[in-house]
């Protein structure tokens, strides 16, 4: 009988240890304790650009939703750093005159979803303003416990600023209109040396014999011996461009760039029109850019001593 009782009170323990087991094993969340809760998600598209000006401004659309647990904030960083409201703003909000904060707490409809068109103004100048630089905006929704998602974009902000190589030398040449053939009146610009033959970088165009001494002098130079010359355009240079302020090689390069071709000619070589002082060209020559000035023009009526008084930067 004792050997019974004994069966049956071990029977009865060991089912309900199977019976508590079990219980447990059915029991898979802990209210509290997030272990299988599922997270937000977060998700950037339309990006409106990823390369852009300093300064600019651009926009995408964010999309988010919650996990298990209401959404409960949502972050913008610029590498890594929270943003001030400065720089960065989302169209609903603003829209709608609600105060920006970054975190902004979320609330109403928002804590379940949103989709929000958020505006982000880049840096108006790179550490190096040089260099082109690339920025990670990353977008961030929390929930009211643990959970959390991310995502991000990157953008490339183009350099605000001309690299500076220093200018190599400032010369003061005259460009006379020798004696001689047609178009052998030249400069060397690297010398600001004038040559009686067409090694020159830049010629005088001479004179028009069918006009009267006094008042054939051509007035107009061009280009020689295979150089590049172009009329400088100030209205496509950054405004306050000027000779006397150009002390780097870019800034000359950018004027050549951006220079006017010649559109004369004279016995079907290039040429300028008639040069006026003040007018400036850059003359491209066996890879150096030359910017030159006109300082002072001396046309004669008696002599074939006409001359030009050119500033040179290079």
């Amino acid at each position: 009988m004792k050997n019974f009782l004994s069966l049956f009170a071990t029977a009865f323990l060991l089912s309900g240890v199977l019976f508590m087991s079990s219980c447990a094993e059915d029991d898979t969340t802990t209210p509290g304790g997030g272990g299988s809760d599922t997270t937000p998600t977060v998700a950037i598209s339309n990006v409106s650009a990823t390369t852009v000006d300093g300064g600019s401004t651009i926009s995408f659309t964010v999309t988010a939703a919650k996990g298990t647990n209401d959404l409960n904030s949502f972050t913008v960083t610029e590498d890594g750093a929270v943003m001030g409201t400065d720089r960065y703003s989302i169209t609903e909000y603003t829209d709608n005159s609600i105060t920006l904060s970054n975190p902004q707490p979320l609330s109403g409809n928002d804590i379940s979803n949103f989709v929000y068109n958020v505006n982000i103004t880049v840096p108006e100048e790179n550490a190096d303003p040089t260099l082109a630089a690339d920025y990670v905006y990353e977008v961030t929704v929390a929930d009211s416990k643990t959970g959390t998602d991310s995502d991000f974009v990157t953008v490339t902000v183009n350099a605000t600023a001309i690299p500076a190589t220093p200018l190599t030398n400032t010369l003061f040449g005259i460009l006379l209109n020798q004696a001689g053939p047609m178009g052998t009146g030249g400069l060397v610009l690297g010398s600001g040396e004038g040559v009686a033959s067409a090694d020159g970088d830049i010629r005088d165009m001479g004179i028009d014999t069918d006009l009267p001494n006094a008042t054939n002098w051509r007035q107009r130079i061009g280009p020689s011996n295979g150089s590049i010359m172009k009329f400088v355009n100030t209205a496509s240079l950054p405004e306050g461009f000027s000779f006397a302020n150009t002390d780097n090689v870019e800034v000359i390069i950018e004027a050549f760039d951006t220079g006017s071709e010649l559109t004369g000619e004279v016995n079907g070589l290039p040429a300028t029109d008639i040069v006026e002082v003040d007018d400036m060209f850059v003359v491209l020559q066996n890879g150096v850019y030359y910017l030159l000035s006109i300082a002072s023009i001396d046309p004669t009526s008696t002599d074939n001593n006409d001359s030009y008084t050119i500033d040179i930067k290079h």
